[in-house]
């Protein structure tokens, strides 16, 4: 199979990469990844939480009731509850209600099917699918490059979720979660416990981490030279966390995020001028810049060519590389018609 043309940008399937919100594809399964690989992806981003006997899985947050058919389990209806969830990148901790995955052992967990979240009506997928632990996700991915034969190897991008709050609960991601990328040849241990990147498999894509949790990310930073991405928050916080004034990127508030990450990624929700900034400064402090999360926005995915960012997650792949490619072939008409002009 031809492999697409490689993008301006890294292309991250979020969640997969269908996950739009037109998709029928449940998020964070085989087929969500399959899809996202097929059409181009340059990494898979999996959401990496714990199950009550710390079994390492994926989905985006620790409520299962959104994405699964839980509610339909009169087994587990005594599950059912609120908690108060501190999602770790300094944004108040929120109520929520539901099913909780560290209130579940994975062999309960497995006994689940995963259902579409982003319409009114079922998906014809839903109720095929199963959660997949973390591991499974990663031998999944090393299935689909074996198939796909790309001049590339498609790179994995996982999340430790609420890295924070299962920290609190006895549950930390960070130890297992590099045992996994360890096991799997994304790096290697040298004599001083450090897993370093430029002793991986050969034939593995690239992999990167990132967290919405600065003391999750010190921590993987003490473990792996690997490549460490700072997710910031949308919300408020996240503008303090790069900006002094709420208009402009602060460079000292950039500088100390570098000290321990070497990607910054930001919301395409932020402020246009603010997130021009951030850009430009992080890319003064030696940092790449990545975006969170691109939806089928032609204007939107010609900004942040326009930008130079280094990448971007995206909902659906194959609407990302068909609106960048219409980006080069409208820059290539204007430049033809500059040229036709002299």
């Amino acid at each position: 199979m031809p492999a697409p043309n490689q993008s301006i940008f890294q292309l991250v399937g979020h969640r997969g990469g269908e996950s739009g919100l037109n998709s029928f594809i449940p998020e964070h399964s085989l087929a969500a990844y399959a899809i996202g690989a097929s059409n181009g992806a340059t990494f898979l981003e999996p959401d990496v939480i714990s199950t009550k006997d710390h079994v390492l899985m994926v989905m985006h947050g620790n409520e299962l009731g959104r994405t699964s058919d839980v509610s339909e389990h009169p087994e587990f209806a005594d599950r059912y509850t609120t908690k108060l969830i501190d999602d770790g990148d300094g944004v108040t901790a929120t109520n929520v209600t539901g099913w909780f995955s560290e209130d579940f052992t994975w062999e309960e967990v497995s006994t689940l099917r995963l259902r579409t979240v982003k319409n009114a009506n079922p998906g014809p997928l839903d109720g095929l699918y199963p959660f997949v632990k973390f591991t499974e996700m990663l031998d999944y991915v090393d299935e689909l490059n074996a198939q796909l034969k790309y001049d590339y190897a498609v790179g994995v991008y996982p999340e430790t979720k609420l890295a924070n709050y299962f920290s609190s609960l006895g549950l930390p991601l960070e130890e297992q979660f590099m045992e996994a990328l360890a096991d799997h040849g994304y790096c290697s241990y040298n004599e001083d416990g450090l897993c370093v990147e430029s002793l991986k498999d050969e034939t593995k894509g690239p992999c990167t981490l990132q967290s919405f949790s600065s003391a999750s990310l010190k921590t993987l930073a003490t473990m792996t030279d690997m490549v460490r991405v700072d997710l910031i928050n949308g919300a408020s916080v996240g503008v303090d966390k790069v900006s002094s004034d709420g208009k402009t990127a602060d460079p000292e508030l950039i500088a100390g995020i570098a000290e321990y990450c070497d990607v910054i990624s930001i919301p395409t929700s932020m402020d246009e001028d603010l997130f021009a900034s951030v850009v430009q400064t992080s890319h003064d402090a030696g940092m790449d810049v990545h975006a969170w999360v691109a939806d089928m926005d032609q204007t939107l995915f010609t900004r942040l060519a326009d930008l130079d960012i280094e990448g971007s997650f995206v909902n659906d792949i194959s609407y990302a590389r068909g609106a960048l490619e219409m980006r080069e072939a409208m820059l290539a008409e204007q430049e033809a018609k500059k040229v036709e002009a002299c």
